[in-house]
């Protein structure tokens, strides 16, 4: 079995995004590149774990999708001293977004969420999922100065109501009567916000209409 020649024929299948990295695992240049079983068993592990990197997490999508028809509870302490409670936001959207200061899409994010802030009939509140110091998210939120409150969650100690975040970004959209009927693992932006707010009340309209024919 030639491994060098196995090797090549998967590389040309990994998409270009991460064909560099890829290529480091070359098994040419490994110690057991003249035991196959041996080279061939670390070729699949270093697949498995470049494919994890490289492809969409659809598992993680699945993980934050299956709160879409729920209703969770979440109360926590911002940054500005207030108390948020998810309970008394009713009759608005609310979107919550995990995020952190070492996260580029989720600074990306943040003047989206800002202008959806800025709706009345919108609440966006930020959940900093990471350690550090409140001196150093000061210093950053002062820099980027998101249009939102934000509450820091420690990771060792999660939140009851939603799931641990395997990836960051991860953003939920909130219904007026408190329920989940969006969820992303990934960068959002206020278009896909908003137009899943439009199709989430032209689908809300249509069943309240089909409910009340004789």
């Amino acid at each position: 079995m030639n491994i060098s020649h196995l090797f090549s024929q998967v590389t040309a299948v990994v998409p270009a995004s991460g064909r560099a990295a890829f290529k480091a695992i070359d098994p040419a240049g490994w110690p057991f590149g003249r035991q196959p079983g041996i080279a061939l068993a670390l070729l699949a592990m270093a697949c498995l774990v470049l494919t994890a990197l490289i492809s969409p997490p659809a598992w993680g999508q699945a993980r934050v999708g299956s709160m879409v028809g729920t209703q969770p509870a979440l109360v926590v302490d911002t940054l500005d001293g207030d108390r948020f409670d998810l309970a008394e936001q009713r009759g608005r959207w609310v979107v919550i977004n995990f995020w952190a200061t070492w996260c580029a899409p989720c600074i990306k994010e943040i003047p989206e969420l800002s202008e959806l802030a800025d709706r009345d009939d919108v609440v966006v509140l930020g959940l900093d999922y990471e350690e550090i110091e409140r001196d150093e998210l000061d210093a950053f939120l002062a820099q980027h100065q998101p249009r939102y409150a934000i509450a820091p969650i420690d990771p060792w100690q999660p939140l009851a109501g939603f799931p641990v975040p395997r990836g960051l970004p991860v953003t939920y959209l909130i219904d007026a009567g408190g329920t989940v009927v969006e969820a992303w693992l990934g960068p959002v932006d206020k278009t896909m916000i908003e137009q899943a707010m439009i199709e989430q009340a032209v689908e809300q309209a249509t069943t309240s209409a089909a409910d009340e024919q004789p």
